[in-house]
Formats: C-alpha cells, structure tokens, sequence
C-alpha cells in the first residue's frame, strides 16, 4: 500500500514539472523511433510505392492476392506462416488508409522543388525542399510516413517514402525514395 502512495507521489509529481513531461516524452519517443528502425520494412514499402494511389477500389492496384487470405489459425508451425496469413491482411490494411486518407485530403498539400535526384536500381531518390509547410508544425517521420508526389500540370502521381526531414533556414529538406519498378509512366516530377 505505502509503494503505491509512493508511485502515485511519483507520477503526480512528473505531471506537474513541465519538463520532466518533455524529457518522458522525449525518452518514449526516442524508444519507439529504436523499435521502428529494428523492423525492415522495405518489402512492405516497396509494396506499397507500388500502387497506384488514384486506383479506385477496395484492392491495391497491385500486390495482394485475395485468395491467398486466410482464416487466422490458433497457432502457427513456422514463422513463415505467420508471415502468409497475416501479410495480405496487412496489406489490405494499409490499402485502407491510404484509401481513408485520400478521402480526408482537405487542401491541396505544398509545393516543393526538387533539389537532387538519383537512379538507383529501381528506386528514384529525391531530395526536396519545402519552402512553406503546411502548418507550423508540420513534419514528417523518417522510415515511417509516406507521401504523394503529384504534378500540377500531368496530375500523375507517385508515393515516396520519407527517408530524411530537417528544418533548414531556408524551410524544410526532405529526401524521399519512389519505386520506379511498377510504373509505366513518368509521373513528370
């Protein structure tokens, strides 16, 4: 009873210091980027650059086979098991926000200049500059968020996975990664 007064003390005196609250927020911050960059999710990403952002339907454009969606057993023999069970229900997933996303779009996004390119492979490297964010404090997680990149004029568009964001003098930098490897055309970035 007395070692739970003594937590509770504790906790009621990290809510009321300020900057204990940021340094506890920095820290499980600082915990959850570790456990994110331990995943390799670059098949999962280079799925998703896949698709076709303005594919209307309930199905990406490409990547998920729905037969091959099955009932989620109550143990698994292997991990490769796990992983053809739960990876094109995941895969749905992902197609439905990016669906719920599109759907919530509110304002035409922000202009950015390329600044840098390179080809590697099947991956098109960008560097671009953002030189108005959209909110003040707007920002982008690296290895984590996505992006549309759409051109004014073609209306053609590409995703890109956020692979760098840094506040500049001059605005924002980010370094984005595309996957050329499903498009058959140049969506005129």
């Amino acid at each position: 009873d007395e070692e739970v007064k003594e937590n509770a003390g504790r906790e009621k005196m990290r809510a009321d210091n300020p900057q204990r609250r940021e340094q506890d927020r920095r820290i499980e911050e600082a915990r959850t980027e570790a456990l994110r960059r331990s995943q390799d999710l670059t098949p999962l990403h280079r799925m998703i650059l896949g698709w076709n952002y303005d594919h209307a339907g309930d199905i990406p454009s490409s990547g998920v086979d729905m037969l091959s969606i099955r009932h989620i057993p109550d143990r698994f023999a292997a991990p490769d098991d796990h992983l053809s069970v739960f990876q094109p229900l995941m895969s749905l997933e992902c197609w439905s926000q990016i669906v719920r996303s599109r759907e919530e779009v509110t304002d035409d996004g922000c202009d950015v200049k390329v600044e840098k390119h390179s080809l590697s492979g099947t991956c098109f490297d960008l560097e671009v500059s953002v030189r108005k964010a959209p909110k003040p404090d707007w920002r982008l997680t690296p290895e984590v968020d996505i992006v549309l990149l759409r051109s004014r004029q073609s209306r053609l568009s590409i995703m890109a996975k956020v692979c760098g964001f840094r506040r500049i003098k001059q605005g924002i930098r980010v370094s984005l990664r595309c996957n050329t490897d499903s498009h058959s055309s140049d969506p005129g970035l």
